[in-house]
């Protein structure tokens, strides 16, 4: 069944809907008719909204509620995907972050960037379209684009995924004192409820990775660098992976 991501839908018996490009895409498209269901959600509650299309005037389309279906989200805490413009593939970023959880994108520009501009409107209908598609019940943040070196402060419980494991990075892998690594087994059930309400950023290298002073500079403002394991990723494939990885862990 279809599912719609409809922004100012409330829980209405009976509803209009006016929107041209959605009217299109349901009775152009999709060829829904009259007495066929589909489920809106609107990004902003945990249910799902059952409902049946009664007449079609001109782009008018009514709507009868059915059933409203409470979703309980497996996904715990708040997520922040920080990651640098790859050349190509900031769809396939959002579309496969989006489905895996991620609650904020936040495309950075670093040394090594070469691609800064981005079409903000076309990839904001992306990430819609993949919440509708996953079964998500919220729709991610799409923020506009900021340098590296301008975000201030950093968030807390920051995490930078990197191949080298050498002495510099290796002394680095541990949270400033004071601060909590959400990595760490958790001491208690009351700890880890704790940890699974609080929120985690992750930052995504660009082809040919973060420099050693960027790594440097991300390290002495709290940031903590995390071993990757692996061969060296692409950026459209470290930051899904990345992203699975922390929120399997956190």
């Amino acid at each position: 069944m279809h599912r719609f991501y409809i922004r100012d839908y409330v829980a209405l018996d009976e509803f209009i809907i006016t929107d041209k490009e959605l009217s299109h895409q349901l009775t152009k498209v999709l060829r829904i008719k009259t007495g066929e269901r589909v489920i809106i959600f609107n990004g902003t509650d945990n249910y799902d909204y059952l409902c049946e299309l009664g007449e079609m005037v001109g782009k008018e389309m009514s709507f009868t509620l059915v059933e409203k279906v409470e979703k309980i989200s497996q996904v715990k805490g708040t997520t922040n995907l920080y990651f640098a413009i790859p050349k190509s593939g900031v769809e396939d970023i959002l579309r496969s972050c989006t489905e895996i959880g991620a609650d904020n994108f936040y495309p950075i520009i670093t040394e090594r960037t070469e691609k800064k501009d981005l079409n903000y409107e076309r990839l904001s209908k992306i990430i819609v379209e993949a919440s509708e598609q996953c079964g998500r019940n919220s729709v991610p943040k799409l923020n506009y684009t900021q340098r590296l070196n301008d975000v201030s402060p950093f968030p807390t419980n920051s995490v930078v995924y990197h191949t080298k494991n050498t002495d510099p990075f290796t002394a680095a892998r541990s949270f400033p004192k004071g601060s909590t690594d959400p990595f760490a087994p958790s001491p208690s059930p009351r700890e880890g409820a704790r940890r699974a309400e609080g929120v985690i950023s992750i930052f995504i290298g660009p082809e040919g990775g973060f420099t050693d002073q960027e790594i440097e500079n991300m390290v002495i403002r709290g940031v903590i660098v995390r071993n990757l394991p692996t061969y060296t990723l692409r950026t459209v494939t470290a930051a899904p992976v990345c992203l699975f990885d922390s929120m399997a862990t956190f």
